[in-house]
Order: structure tokens, then C-alpha cells, then sequence
């Protein structure tokens, strides 16, 4: 029963001094919170600190093309920005300067001002889509070079 209660000190003492440990390494990280009044205005925020002539347009309320968009943004280092149909991109554009943009999912979901101001602001534009959120997502692994097929 000692070796039992001696042991439990040791490993309550060496959990305490790893939970020390770490909490002073925390002070060391450098942290930056980035944030919107909404998902649409963070992605925007976040988007600035990509250094990319490459975005990636998706819905940010059809979670299947935001997701898979990031496979996209990632492969290119691109900016990801999540956009509803009301969202003007107009000045963000202006200021980024895009040379090639991607626009993720169909024309039901990804349509109006976001899209109209990429077309006007952006020579290169592909729209990758599919007629299900499978194909989808199939359409995007592919276009990342993550599978081979469908």
C-alpha cells in the first residue's frame, strides 16, 4: 500500500509540474485573433494575410463548398473567401488584385453580387461544381490531386 500512495505522489507531483510547464510555454506563443461581425467578414480579415494573387470564392452557409473549398485555397496557397449572394467582393478585389479565381459550387448556390464583382475584377475564373455535394467533393479532391477517379 506505500509503494502504491508513493507512486501516486510521484505521478500527481510530475502532472503538476507538466501543467506548469506548459502554461509558461503559452506565454511565449504569439497569438493573433482574427475576427468579423460575421463568418463572411472574418474570411474576408483572414483572406489579408494570404499572400496570394489567387482566391477561392465559396457560399459560407453550404457547408459542403465551403469545406471542400479549402482543399482548393490550400493546393494554391490561395485566399479563401466565404461569401452569401449579397456579399460586393467590388473592393476587396480592387485591393488584392487577383490574377486567377476559383468560384466553388453551383450557380444555386453561388450566384449574385460576390460573383458578378469576381467576373468583373478577375480575367481568369473557373467554376468548379457538381450536380450532387458527392460529386462535389469528388470534383474538388480531384482538382487538389488527392484521388484518382470517381
Amino acid at each position: 500500500m506505500k509503494i502504491k500512495s508513493d507512486i501516486s505522489k510521484v505521478l500527481t507531483l510530475a502532472l503538476i509540474i507538466s501543467g506548469i510547464a506548459s502554461v509558461s510555454n503559452a506565454e511565449d506563443l504569439n497569438v493573433r485573433t482574427i475576427k468579423g461581425q460575421n463568418r463572411i467578414q472574418t474570411s474576408i480579415e483572414s483572406a489579408k494575410l494570404v499572400d496570394s494573387k489567387t482566391v477561392v470564392i465559396a457560399n459560407a452557409y453550404t457547408y459542403a463548398d465551403s469545406l471542400s473549398a479549402y482543399n482548393v485555397a490550400s493546393k494554391y496557397n490561395a485566399k479563401l473567401i466565404l461569401v452569401d449572394n449579397k456579399t460586393d467582393l467590388s473592393k476587396e478585389l480592387k485591393e488584392i488584385k487577383p490574377t486567377k479565381a476559383y468560384l466553388i459550387g453551383g450557380q444555386n448556390t453561388l450566384n449574385g453580387k460576390a460573383v458578378a464583382s469576381v467576373y468583373e475584377n478577375v480575367k481568369d475564373v473557373k467554376r468548379l461544381d457538381g450536380k450532387t455535394d458527392m460529386k462535389l467533393m469528388t470534383k474538388h479532391w480531384q482538382k487538389v490531386a488527392m484521388t484518382r477517379s470517381v
